[in-house]
């Protein structure tokens, strides 16, 4: 295993695949079960982790990041909404999801969101799901 540092906060997201907020074997691990189809599934993590704003990388502190942004009430224009995405254990960004596969299969997909209010503030989260 190379050791290198990271020099982006993105690399180091990527690479926290328990998503304890540090690096260690343990993450190491838990990608090669995903890739050797021990399991389907990270076990504390989603495959794609979508942030509002990446925090400025401090390699000696934890990396918290924002997957939420706040739409004023009555404001219908979420156009400058940015997202910026991360494929965990993907830390040299070689993925191409432009790429299509040879194969498919075809599943169905279940749409599901969960909307909470908290006070004036609503919390909206939006889940595809392979049934």
């Amino acid at each position: 295993m190379g050791l290198e540092t990271f020099d982006t906060s993105s690399k180091y997201i990527a690479a926290d695949v328990n998503n304890d907020t540090k690096i260690s074997a343990s993450d190491l691990v838990e990608l090669r079960k995903l890739i050797l189809g021990i399991n389907e599934r990270f076990s504390n993590n989603k495959s794609w982790r979508f942030c509002s704003e990446l925090p400025s990388f401090n390699p000696s502190s934890k990396i918290i990041i924002n997957e939420k942004y706040k739409v004023g009430q009555g404001s219908l224009d979420i156009t400058d909404l940015n997202f910026k995405g991360i494929k965990i254990g993907d830390i040299n960004n070689d993925s191409n999801i432009n790429e299509q596969p040879d194969n498919r299969t075809n599943q169905d997909c279940e749409f599901k969101y969960s909307l909470q209010k908290y006070g004036n503030v609503y919390e909206l989260e939006i889940f595809f799901l392979i049934v």
